[in-house]
């Protein structure tokens, strides 16, 4: 599926857009246009005005970019031309297989033990998930109340996998990049209090933590650095368009 940059008419953003599809939607504002106005915008910005105003909530289908799969299709084969004298063919018996039945009273053992294993798995799986979805939240609570910068709503940020340890932030306004490398071990900080780490441990406390810091005018990538030197450009943190 070959995608599109386009930006948004109403405030401007750039986005990724899939121009098979008649319309498409702003993530930023929620603005609802037509994907060739959004195109249009993108090659001549100077003849849009981008006003920036407050958009209805939209209700209608989904304009989500749809992954498809292009069908691949597998060569024609030629049947290659036997060579050599025909072999007769050497057929197997079928062997006599012994009666292998499981008594009734352990089968029934069997399929207890197997349950009870399944379910102390489950009980395992829910219990580390409980205290994962905890510490996420005590995690975005107090690094949200700490923030110095306003996010583009409640839901701009995202905290991912077992350990929190992959972020992504929306900011309405853009940072530099050391307020960036700031807002980046604010969060380590705070992963590492909330999951009992050694916060003057650089390689336990930030080395395994990813950010996604982005704006409507572009952001940053910084992921995993090794020491607090490598959060500069070119290193741990790249820039995102």
């Amino acid at each position: 599926m070959a995608l599109k940059e386009g930006r948004c008419i109403n405030c401007g953003s750039l986005l990724i857009l899939d121009p098979k599809m008649e319309k498409g939607q702003c993530m930023f504002c929620g603005a609802v246009f037509l994907n060739d106005d959004a195109f249009a915008a993108m090659d001549y910005p100077a003849d849009y005005e981008f006003p920036n105003e407050e958009q209805p909530e939209y209700d209608g289908p989904s304009l989500a970019i749809q992954p498809v799969r292009e069908a691949v299709y597998a060569p024609t084969l030629t049947p290659r031309k036997k060579k050599g004298k025909k072999i007769e063919a050497f057929e197997i018996k079928d062997p006599e297989i012994p009666d292998l039945k499981i008594p009734k009273k352990k089968n029934i053992l069997m399929s207890s033990v197997v349950a009870g294993v399944f379910i102390i798995f489950l009980a395992v799986f829910f219990l580390f998930s409980l205290d994962r979805d905890n510490k996420r939240e005590a995690i975005r609570d107090q690094f949200v109340s700490n923030l110095e910068y306003e996010l583009i709503n409640e839901s701009g940020i995202a905290i991912d996998n077992m350990n929190n340890n992959d972020v992504t932030i929306i900011l309405k306004e853009p940072v530099t990049e050391e307020e960036a490398a700031g807002i980046f071990l604010d969060y380590a900080n705070v992963r590492a209090e909330v999951m009992g780490y050694d916060q003057s441990d650089f390689s336990a406390s930030a080395e395994t933590v990813s950010m996604r810091l982005a704006s409507r005018s572009g952001g940053f990538l910084i992921r995993q650095p090794e020491s607090p030197e490598d959060l500069v450009l070119d290193k741990a943190i790249s820039k995102l368009d």
